[in-house]
């Protein structure tokens, strides 16, 4: 068995719920800017916990923005819950 590299994961809160987004950093886009791989993982919507056995993944690649990587997170979160609330 090996362990790889370490992922960085942060906790991001809303209105709406609480996450646990994992950001991957992509090689840089053709224009250089930064690339990324999100697993949004939501934990809390609306005040209710979600069911301890599962906890329900959404899966991104996107360009970065140039923000820190806290700001990026809250970036994929704000564009998940857009799609939600359109239901995407």
């Amino acid at each position: 068995m090996r362990r790889r590299y370490n992922k960085n994961t942060y906790k991001v809160n809303t209105d709406r719920g609480r996450y646990a987004v994992t950001l991957d950093r992509l090689k840089n886009g053709v224009n250089g800017n930064p690339r990324f791989s999100a697993n949004v993982l939501v934990l809390e919507v609306f005040g209710e916990r979600m069911d301890d056995s599962f906890i329900f993944t959404a899966n991104y690649t996107f360009n970065g923005h140039y923000m820190s990587e806290i700001d990026e997170a809250r970036f994929i979160v704000e564009h998940y819950e857009d799609e939600v609330q359109k239901g995407e």
